[in-house]
């Protein structure tokens, strides 16, 4: 039975800079001044457009990753929303740039092509006029199936500039203007070494998504867009149930997972969230920075973030990190993505060449550089096995930071690891005692078995517990 789509519209560029993440924000904020619900969605991998996506009105968040996801872990996500009026879809970088070389997938056309999205095609239109339309007819030649529905001519000099620029792409082209955004008519977002600053730290009272919001409200007519948006081609009914749901027995519906949620530790991909919300009695945030003591918890789960900008505050709070370390010395069990591992790690060595104490979990040390040590998704394999992963098991996930862990000569890793589409293999992973820790961020809908063991592991850290 095909569902009545929902008006959708991808927001598309032919390069990175391009502005689309704030016309995303624009629309978002745009149609949520209508009193529309709005889902919103990112390409790719990244944690924190997302975030924004939420600060700026959006009911529902989340990313979309042929790498990260199964295919039908990407549809219950893509569909998840629940009743909504619009959905708006992010790009990643240019329209046809994939992770994999000579690959679509994972591209904003391969995503487009898959659900049968049209494009909103945002264009840099810095130091050209007409010429922007060859750029606009080679997109639509290359796209084959996927309208380009209209685009949006960013930067724009001038009104003469707009001129020239919007009957080049309507004579040359053949495609819709949506409108024309002014130099300085969409505000700049903040960001840093790993891409935005997090939406934890940057409040809506700064009027960022206001300005973006009525850039586009007065730019852009509304009720065209919506009516290119509703080209959506319907899609098939899905099951409400999860892809990765299964039976969930009594034992682990009582289990109690705490995540580190603050500035430093907010990487988080929502589904990984909503996977435990499902599976335990109780989740609970707490704050390595802020927080005296931690929780009482069957599993603790350190996400990732920015431990590394927070290192002297993280460090400082000495009362968290010795009740945190008490506690696993009693057996409590952790689980730590990228940031988490650095904060569980015995220090993190900042660029300026200090050196923080941190939780002292893990053996090694981390040190912070000035250029970016890895990007991209990654392969892993489970070397043997341990009280939650078995041998063999194969992972897929994403890396990206600036930091090294040097987890000594005594170390042992869990892991072997290899960047797809490379050759190279690393050692990966680290288990120290009831810890354990890697660089690889994961998605339950992509990595469900490893997910199911990590649930068992807390689960059986809870019967001990209440013995």
């Amino acid at each position: 039975m095909a569902l009545k789509p929902i008006p959708a519209l991808v927001v598309a560029g032919l390069r990175s800079g391009v502005g689309k993440t704030t016309v995303t924000l624009g629309l978002i904020r745009a149609l949520t001044d209508r009193g529309l619900k709005v889902a919103a969605y990112k390409i790719g991998p990244d944690f924190l457009d997302p975030s924004h996506y939420q600060n700026a009105g959006a009911v529902y968040a989340r990313n979309l990753d042929p790498i990260l996801q199964s295919s039908r872990g990407m549809n219950d996500l893509f569909h998840g929303s629940g009743p909504v009026d619009a959905r708006i879809i992010e790009g990643v970088m240019g329209l046809f740039d994939g992770p994999i070389p000579g690959k679509a997938t994972g591209s904003t056309a391969d995503i487009a092509g898959r659900f049968g999205l049209p494009v909103l095609l945002v264009c840099d239109t810095r130091s050209c006029a007409q010429s922007i339309s060859a750029e606009i007819v080679g997109a639509r030649t290359l796209l084959r199936d996927v309208p380009i529905a209209a685009v949006a001519l960013n930067f724009v000099g001038s009104p003469r500039h707009a001129e020239l620029l919007a009957r080049g792409v309507r004579s040359m082209a053949g495609i819709r203007v949506a409108g024309c955004l002014f130099r300085d008519a969409l505000p700049a977002m903040p960001s840093r070494h790993l891409g935005l600053v997090p939406a934890a730290e940057f409040h809506a009272q700064d009027g960022v998504y206001a300005r973006c919001g009525k850039a586009i409200s007065g730019a852009f007519d509304l009720n065209r867009l919506l009516r290119d948006a509703a080209r959506a081609a319907p899609v098939e009914k899905i099951s409400a149930r999860p892809s990765h749901a299964r039976a969930i027995d009594s034992v682990r519906r009582s289990l109690t997972v705490a995540i580190a949620m603050d500035e430093a530790f907010s990487f988080y991909y929502p589904e990984t969230l909503d996977y435990f919300r499902a599976r335990c009695a109780q989740m609970i945030e707490f704050s390595p920075l802020k927080d005296r003591v931690a929780p009482d918890a069957d599993l603790y789960y350190f996400g990732g973030g920015f431990p590394e900008v927070y290192a002297a505050r993280l460090s400082g709070n000495q009362r968290f990190r010795e009740d945190l370390r008490r506690r696993i010395a009693d057996g409590a069990h952790v689980y730590a993505e990228c940031g988490g591992l650095m904060y569980l790690s015995r220090e993190i060595e900042t660029t300026d060449g200090v050196s923080h104490p941190m939780a002292g979990a893990l053996p090694g040390r981390c040190r912070m550089h000035a250029r970016r040590q890895a990007l991209g998704y990654w392969k892993a394999r489970v070397l043997r096995n341990t009280e939650f992963l078995r041998k063999n098991l194969v992972l897929i996930g994403h890396e990206y930071h600036w930091s090294t862990y040097e987890p000594g000569k005594a170390a042992r890793p869990v892991y072997e690891s290899r960047k797809i589409g490379a050759r190279d293999r690393q050692a990966a992973g680290w288990l120290a005692g009831t810890v354990f820790a890697s660089y690889l961020h994961l998605s339950p809908h992509g990595n469900s078995e490893f997910f199911r063991r990590l649930v068992e592991w807390g689960s059986a850290r809870m019967v001990k517990r209440r013995r």
